[in-house]
């Protein structure tokens, strides 16, 4: 699903539109409300309770002034209110989009608007703000639905609408208090058929569908508490879903069992804090201090890359999908946590990553500032609290890296573990790499085309004739071992290969000799016919590969990665002779044609493909195969990033009967007996 869209793009709008629009809206109120039926009026009794108290009350406001005058408050703040300076340069309330729910990007779009116009009213005080974010609230109030393709795009209008009328209650007449009250509980009442139906499955299932409805359900009933009759039952339900979804959604470590993380788990976490801490201020409680979100602020600085907001891979939609760090702010604040403010400050700070352009983010400021309290920053290399290697069993999600605080560090990561409903690809076993503040070893996430993305040939990872591990098959990390001198790992994939063609197994080793190299060893056997065995391995498009002398390439099996800092040799020693080549229109297209159960249209999957017409829009990949088919796959490679003026590696393949081995810069030796079965 689209996320917040980034904002640095402005709409084309007339600024004189607005003034005479939310005086138009006004006077036909009483005209919409009399001829859309009684089903969009409901009973609601106003000003039974005090606004704002969503995430702070009218005696908090001269503190939230204060904040944003100070550090990273006031560079959030002075961010936002520029964006919104260009936003109401480019506003347009007669625009289609404002004049009834189209799709779920433009309610997204409209959602995120009447946040951010109210806040800057609120915090700023500018009346400049004002007329715009009530006329753009009033406007959607007038739509018969907010529902578009599924109920969590209602839930967006829902939390916009409701966290909107809490912070410009005092500023709505009484008449339009009345309306848009009433228009939430509509929309509330509609959406909770689903809540209390077909809505129940997803609390027990680790997709963001439960979190992106009954959280905003319960920001929502919080606002209208004491306003209408059926807001404290309406609480009492997302009061006893959310928590229910987070304890399923998180394994014992911490970790996201869905695996388009830096997408949605991120987002989903997101309205589970906008709950979470609005229900803390309304009753005490707080439901986010648990072991398992404690351990999550690891697990999301584990899966940190060094040199993006990406959090590794799976990324359900394009390579630059990244998360929601604001989700850190929230962390932070309710539990003290000194590593969730270092991790919004690395990426989102003043100095941070998005401020050097290294991200694209669906970073949001109307929360962090909402939420933002000046935890002292705890820092991740220094902490007790983290090592340098971590594996989350339930999830089966693998982290290897050097440190956290610098771009240069070294970062491996790895999913292999159950596969968990909805956007999930087939990559069971598929591994990235960072270093030296290159990104070597990449998942592409549907670049291109959200059926390339999730076929198993868009990841680092074995294909026996054209086919891979489905995309609903799992698979498990069998053994790890970490020590300060060298990690290993242990990845059995044969369960996700079985569950699209049987094979007698499909397994990949990984040793990290810290801190320099990478041994991976793929040992995939099917059955006892000779097959075609390609490794597949994905980079960057920008990325430059030198292969040189073809001699040498045939038989040392060396290649060289090159990048802006540092390269990336990799040397083979199995299979014996190599040959490396780049995919072609024809061959992703066959691909395309052989993936199973991904979640594509054919008109989609033909403009993809015609698009491959022109070389530049190819996926970056390379395929490695021996020269005739082989009846055991058996990939062993040593992956060497070095930084620009350092030596190059010094590395020789070796065999010894069953034995290959690679000797590397005239020390170690590593070793595997191709023979084992």
């Amino acid at each position: 699903m689209t996320k917040y869209p980034n904002r640095r793009e402005a709409r084309m709008v007339r600024r004189d539109a607005i003034a005479p629009l939310a005086t138009l809206i006004a006077l036909l109120l009483p005209v919409f409300v009399s001829t859309t039926g009684a089903s969009q009026t409901m009973n609601v009794t106003l000003d039974a309770a005090i606004h704002p108290r969503l995430f702070f009350s009218q005696d908090d406001l001269p503190k939230l002034r204060e904040k944003v005058k100070h550090g990273t408050p006031k560079w959030m703040y002075e961010t936002h209110i520029s964006r919104c300076k260009a936003l109401l340069a480019t506003l347009n309330l007669a625009d289609r989009r404002w004049a009834a729910v189209l799709d779920q990007k433009p309610s997204w779009d409209n959602a995120r608007d009447i946040l951010d116009l109210s806040l800057a009213y609120v915090i700023s005080g500018d009346a400049t703000y004002r007329g715009p974010a009530v006329a753009a609230l009033m406007r959607v109030c007038e739509w018969p639905t907010w529902y578009v393709g599924y109920e969590p795009n209602r839930a967006v209008l829902i939390q916009a609408a409701a966290v909107a009328y809490d912070m410009l209650h005092s500023e709505l007449g009484a008449e339009q208090r009345q309306r848009v009250a009433a228009k939430i509980a509509f929309e509330c009442e509609a959406m909770s058929k689903f809540l209390l139906g077909e809505g129940r499955s997803s609390i027990q299932k680790t997709s963001s569908m439960a979190p992106r409805t009954y959280a905003p359900f319960g920001v929502a009933a919080i606002a209208l508490r004491g306003e209408h009759p059926k807001a404290d039952e309406w609480l009492k339900l997302a009061r006893e879903s959310v928590p229910a979804w987070v304890n399923c959604a998180l394994d014992d470590d911490g970790g996201f069992y869905y695996s388009s993380e830096a997408c949605y788990n991120t987002l989903a976490l997101d309205y589970v804090l906008g709950f979470y801490i609005a229900y803390r201020r309304l009753t005490g409680e707080n439901l986010c201090d648990t072991p398992k979100l404690r351990k999550n602020v690891l697990y999301q600085l584990y899966r940190l890359e060094p040199q993006r907001d990406g959090q590794g891979q799976f990324c359900v939609y394009s390579r630059d999908g990244a998360g929601c760090p604001q989700n850190m702010v929230g962390l932070a604040s309710e539990l003290d946590d000194g590593l969730a403010r270092w991790f919004y400050e690395y990426v989102h700070g003043p100095h941070g990553l998005s401020a050097k352009g290294n991200v694209f983010s669906s970073e949001d400021c109307v929360m962090p500032l909402l939420w933002w309290k000046d935890v002292p920053i705890e820092h991740p290399n220094a902490s007790p609290r983290l090592g340098r290697a971590m594996l989350f069993r339930g999830s089966g999600k693998l982290v290897l890296r050097t440190g956290f605080e610098s771009v240069e560090d070294i970062h491996f990561a790895m999913e292999c573990g159950p596969r968990k409903q909805g956007h999930s690809h087939a990559d069971v076993g598929n591994f990235i790499l960072n270093a030296y503040g290159e990104r070597f070893v990449e998942d592409p996430g549907t670049w291109g085309s959200y059926a390339w993305g999730t076929a198993a040939a868009a990841h680092n990872l074995v294909l026996i004739d054209d086919t891979g591990p489905a995309i609903h098959g799992h698979g498990a990390i069998a053994s790890f071992l970490h020590t300060n001198a060298a990690d290993y790992l242990l990845a059995d994939q044969k369960p996700a290969y079985d569950a699209q063609s049987p094979v007698e197994r499909a397994q990949r080793h990984v040793l990290f000799v810290r801190p320099s190299y990478f041994v991976v060893v793929d040992d995939v056997k099917k059955d006892d016919h000779a097959r075609r065995y390609d490794l597949l391995l994905h980079t960057t498009p920008e990325r430059r590969a030198s292969f040189g002398d073809r001699t040498l390439l045939a038989s040392d099996g060396a290649f060289r990665m090159a990048g802006e800092k540092a390269d990336l040799l990799l040397c083979f020693a199995a299979p014996q002779q190599i040959q490396v080549r780049q995919p072609t229109a024809e061959l992703v297209a066959n691909y395309l044609k052989t993936a199973k159960g991904t979640a594509h249209t054919v008109d989609a999957d033909a403009k993809f493909v015609a698009s491959l017409k022109d070389a530049k829009n190819l996926p970056p990949f390379f395929i490695f195969a021996a020269p005739q088919s082989e009846k055991q796959g058996l990939f062993f490679s040593l992956l060497y990033p070095f930084r620009h003026g350092a030596a190059v590696p010094k590395v020789i393949p070796t065999e010894s009967g069953d034995l290959v081995a690679i000797k590397v810069n005239g020390a170690d030796i590593v070793g595997y007996n191709r023979g084992r079965e």
